[in-house]
């Protein structure tokens, strides 16, 4: 017999943790940047984000 996903998780709030993990944790985000130095003993780098924003505001 099959068990349901709400049986095997409890309440819905449990459900909802579930799914919010299994979605961030497969998912990848870049942005384009400048490098600004390089440590190659500790191989890390300082980096610049190199986009533009723009902010609307509303009621000014």
């Amino acid at each position: 017999m099959a068990i349901s996903v709400s049986a095997r998780t409890g309440d819905p709030q449990q459900l909802l943790e579930v799914f919010r993990h299994t979605i961030s944790s497969q998912l990848r985000v870049a942005m384009p940047g400048i490098i600004q130095s390089f440590d190659a003993s500790k191989v890390t780098c300082v980096v610049q984000p190199a986009i533009k924003g723009h902010e609307f505001r509303t009621g000014i």
